[in-house]
């Protein structure tokens, strides 16, 4: 019989106290212009309203602290768009009834005198922040028509989704 022997060879370095390894690394960082956003999604509520109304009915989102709270580098370009919505038709943003096919038309402004309305696919210039306050003057103004062009409506609560985009 054939014997195989095995060792292993175990080595152990003992190093005075005095010696010393070192290297070095490198730490950059880079600091851009943009913007920054707290809360992505906001209510613009038109409010409850009687079924035979033929109203036109506002509501608003304004950017503060306790909305989005956008806040963008001082002096920076800004532009804003703003989607159709999840119910754009014939031209027309459109909140839809939640259970049935029934809309209510309805349009968005950038000012609370409802001139200079959010036109689907556009992109519009905001106001740039200032070094003293870095919070984006942007706002929404809406209109919903209760009249809805004479045509019928069902009881219920009506939604639509409008995706913002902000770009620098």
């Amino acid at each position: 019989m054939k014997k195989i022997a095995l060792s292993v060879l175990l080595l152990l370095v003992v190093q005075d106290g005095n010696t010393e390894t070192t290297a070095n690394f490198q730490m950059q960082a880079t600091i851009e212009n943009g913007c920054e956003l707290n809360s992505t999604e906001q209510l613009l509520d038109f409010g409850r309203h009687a079924l035979m109304s033929q109203d036109n009915v506002n509501g608003s989102v304004i950017n503060t602290a306790q909305t989005w709270n956008i806040h963008c580098t001082a002096l920076l370009p800004v532009m804003v768009m703003l989607n159709g919505g999840d119910h754009f038709s014939n031209n027309s943003r459109r909140l839809k009834h939640e259970l049935r096919n029934d809309f209510v038309a309805y349009r968005l402004y950038q000012t609370t005198n409802l001139q200079n309305e959010y036109l689907r696919g556009n992109t519009y210039a905001l106001t740039a922040t200032t070094s003293l306050n870095s919070l984006l003057n942007f706002s929404v103004y809406g209109v919903a028509d209760l009249n809805n062009n004479n045509q019928p409506r069902s009881a219920g609560l009506y939604k639509d989704t409008v995706a913002i985009t902000i770009t620098w």
